[in-house]
């Protein structure tokens, strides 16, 4: 199980799952605050802890319930979208991993629907368009799409030669191309962005 502190909001912490550990009076306050907002969208756990395709059968199943109670958190806040990074394991080429990985999104996917929820993969490992929009495709889900995420997107392969001159105009140029890219590519299945104030 994850240790007491990982599920805190500490500062140097993520907030994990909290709705669990509220009093009674707390989540009917917490769902009430939430309720004022016209579109709900909650963030799955990730970090070093959150490795649903471990080979260690432990972790990989402490990490899944986790996933699991995020996504029941999600709904009872109202939530209609869960957004999910792409989890691989260290050591482990996104080539391996992918098997695995689509069928974690299939599965959440299917969790998530139950719920009332969609789920969005993130822009994140392996940091190039055509693994992570293969990766979309493949998953196939009618619940799961993509999520672009701006700042994440500048850590995409396409861009590392531009990296070291980031205003000059080509640099700035590819950036935004990469970004149009992934938003034409994802087409339908793109269900959320998150825009980040990314300097030049």
């Amino acid at each position: 199980t994850f240790a007491d502190n990982e599920k805190t909001n500490a500062p140097d912490s993520y907030p994990w799952v909290v709705v669990d550990q509220l009093s009674p009076a707390d989540r009917s306050r917490l769902k009430a605050l939430v309720g004022r907002f016209r579109h709900v969208s909650i963030h799955l756990p990730y970090g070093k802890k959150m490795r649903p395709i471990a080979r260690d059968p432990a972790i990989r199943d402490a990490s899944r319930r986790e996933l699991r109670r995020s996504l029941d958190d999600g709904a009872f806040l109202g939530a209609e979208l869960a957004n999910i990074h792409v989890l691989t394991e260290e050591g482990m080429t996104f080539a391996e991993a992918k098997p695995e990985l689509v069928a974690l999104y299939r599965e959440l996917g299917d969790y998530a629907g139950q719920r009332g929820m969609r789920l969005a993969i993130e822009t994140t490992r392996p940091y190039r368009a055509a693994e992570y929009l293969a990766l979309v495709a493949e998953v196939g889900h009618p619940n799961v799409g993509g999520c672009v995420d701006t700042g994440h997107t500048h850590f995409f392969e396409e861009l590392s030669v531009k990296r070291a001159d980031r205003v000059s105009p080509e640099s700035v140029r590819a950036y935004n191309d990469l970004l149009l890219h992934l938003v034409s590519q994802l087409g339908p299945k793109l269900f959320h962005l998150h825009l980040d104030d990314v300097r030049r």
